[in-house]
């Protein structure tokens, strides 16, 4: 867990991060796999593709949810994903989280009606 910590470091925005923000965010691809509002309060993340495959977000999101049960009265956090974004999925299985559901015909995008995946860690 160590590892992960020293690897993860997660700060606040910053006004000189809004050209990379910009970048990597405007990709159709990134679009597709994520709402449209940010979520508040399941876990939500979305990577520039340039950084897909390399294990960077499991390793994120293992430590956000290990310091969220560790720092705050939390008794639950769950995440949701597209049932058509399996990487996202597995993000989450490699995380410590496990399937609770499938929510049927849940969200509208891109004028698709898709399922999601419901989340939680089975700490």
């Amino acid at each position: 867990m160590q590892l992960a910590l020293e690897r993860c470091i997660i700060r606040p925005w910053r006004l000189d991060d809004a050209e990379s923000l910009v970048r990597h965010a405007n990709n159709r691809k990134i679009w597709l796999a994520v709402r449209d509002l940010f979520p508040h309060p399941t876990v939500g993340y979305w990577l520039g593709e340039k950084f897909w495959g390399r294990g960077i977000m499991t390793e994120v999101v293992t430590a956000v949810t290990d310091f969220c049960f560790d720092n705050f009265p939390f008794r639950r956090i769950s995440a949701e994903v597209f049932a058509n974004n399996p990487a996202s999925a597995r993000v989450l299985e490699k995380a410590g989280f496990t399937l609770e559901g499938r929510l049927k015909n849940h969200i509208l995008k891109d004028g698709e009606v898709l399922d999601s995946l419901l989340y939680a860690p089975t700490k």
